[in-house]
C-alpha cells in the first residue's frame, strides 16, 4: 500500500471513531433531556394559583388519536386550563399559551397573570410527555411544533377564539414551537416570541457548552451530522426556515443581551434582525437574563428563597425535624412579593398586543 492511501485510510479510521464517540455521547445527552417526562420542580417557591386571588381556571383537555409503527390503534391526552380574571371576560382576545422547557405551563402564571388582567383569555397547555399531559416522554425539540400544531386545529375546531383574535404566546422553547407552527397556521394574528432559539442542534450545542466547555468543542465537528443521522430531520426543525414563510401573522420578537441560556447568535430576534421581514419586529434588552419579563432582581430574590429551601431539603436533620422546617419554610413564603414585572418589557408586550 502506497503511503497516501495508508495514510488516508487511518484519517478514515480516526474520523469514524471521532464519529462514533460524538453519536454515543449524543445518544445519552438525548436520553437524558429529552426521553424523560417533563415536569416542575419539587419547590413551593414557585408561585402558585393561590397567589392569584383573581384568576381563574378551567380544565382544557384534547384527545389525539393514532396508529404506531405497527398499526396499533391508541390514543393520548394534551391537557391545561383556560385562565381568565375575574373583572374580564377576555375580550381583547383569545392567547395560546406555549410552555419553555424543564417545566410546564404552571412555571408561567406571572405572564397569565398579566395578560388575563390585561383583558385576554389564556389558554396554557402542558406539551405532550410534559406535567399534566399523556406521553412517556417529551420527544424532541421539535415535538412541539406538532403538538402545538394539533392544539391549534382543536382551537379551531371548538371555536374557543369566539370572533376574537387568535394570538401566540410562547418562551424559549415555546418560542421556538410557536414561530415554526405559523408555517401551517396564518389563522394566528399575532404571536409573541420571547428568548426563544431559532435551531434545535446550536442551542443544543450551546447548552453543552454552559456546562462543558470542552465538551462543546469535541461535539461541534460532527454533532449536527450525528443528530440529522440518528433523530431524522423531523425531529431538527428549524423555526426560522418555517416561520419566515408565513408573512401576514404580525410578530413581536424578543430577548435580553445577557440571556444565558439562548446564545444572542442563535436567538429569534438576531435571526430577523439579519433577515428583516415587515410583518416581524424585534425588541431586545441589555438585561432580563432568560425570563425577561421579570426583573434580575425578582429572579435573584427567587433564587434566594430556593437556596434556603434546598438546605433544608439538603441537611441532615432528622425527618420530623426536616418536615417541622420545611412546613415552617413554607407558611412563611410570600411569594407574590417578589414577583416584579420589567414593566418595558410588559409594556412593549402589551401594545404590540393592543395594536
Amino acid at each position: 500500500m502506497e503511503l497516501w492511501s495508508l495514510v488516508f485510510v487511518i484519517i478514515l479510521i480516526v474520523l469514524s471513531v471521532y464519529f462514533l464517540v460524538v453519536a454515543l455521547i449524543v445518544y445519552q445527552l438525548n436520553k437524558k433531556l429529552f426521553l424523560v417526562r417533563g415536569k416542575d420542580p419539587d419547590n413551593p417557591c414557585y408561585l402558585q394559583w393561590e397567589d392569584f386571588p383573581t384568576l381563574t381556571h378551567t380544565p382544557f383537555a384534547m384527545k389525539v388519536d393514532y396508529e404506531d409503527k405497527k398499526g396499533n390503534p391508541g390514543s393520548i391526552t394534551i391537557r391545561g386550563y383556560y385562565y381568565k380574571d375575574q373583572n374580564n371576560q377576555g375580550e381583547k382576545g383569545f392567547i395560546v399559551l406555549v410552555h419553555g422547557m424543564f417545566g410546564s405551563h404552571l412555571q408561567y402564571l406571572c405572564d397569565i397573570s398579566y395578560l388575563t388582567q390585561a383583558g385576554y383569555e389564556v389558554l396554557a397547555f402542558d406539551q405532550y410527555g410534559v406535567g399534566e399531559s399523556d406521553g412517556d416522554n417529551q420527544v424532541s425539540l421539535s415535538q412541539g411544533i406538532y403538538t402545538l400544531s394539533l392544539v391549534l386545529d382543536e382551537v379551531k375546531k371548538r371555536g374557543d377564539a369566539k370572533g376574537r383574535d387568535l394570538i401566540l404566546y410562547g418562551h424559549s422553547w415555546g418560542a421556538y414551537c410557536s414561530l415554526a407552527v405559523l408555517k401551517k397556521h396564518p389563522e394566528v394574528k399575532k404571536a409573541v416570541l420571547r428568548s426563544g432559539p431559532c435551531d434545535a442542534v446550536s442551542s443544543a450545542l450551546h447548552l453543552i457548552g454552559m456546562k462543558n466547555k470542552p465538551l462543546e468543542i469535541f461535539l461541534a465537528p460532527f454533532l449536527r451530522l450525528a443528530c440529522e443521522m440518528m433523530f431524522t430531520h423531523r425531529n431538527l426543525i428549524n423555526a426560522a426556515s418555517w416561520g419566515e414563510e408565513n408573512k401576514t401573522t404580525k410578530v413581536l420578537a424578543l430577548c435580553a443581551e445577557d440571556d444565558p441560556m439562548v446564545a444572542k447568535r442563535n436567538s429569534i430576534v438576531t435571526y430577523f434582525q439579519r433577515h428583516p421581514q415587515e410583518n416581524v419586529e424585534t425588541f431586545t434588552t441589555e438585561k432580563g437574563l432568560h425570563n425577561s419579563i421579570i426583573t434580575e432582581e425578582s429572579y435573584a430574590k427567587f433564587v434566594a428563597k430556593a437556596k434556603e429551601y434546598y438546605a433544608i431539603v439538603d441537611s441532615k436533620d432528622a425527618d420530623e425535624e426536616k418536615a417541622r422546617k420545611k412546613e415552617a419554610f413554607i407558611a412563611s413564603l410570600d411569594r407574590a412579593s417578589y414577583l416584579e414585572y420589567n414593566e418595558p418589557v410588559k409594556e412593549k408586550i402589551l401594545s404590540f398586543l393592543g395594536d
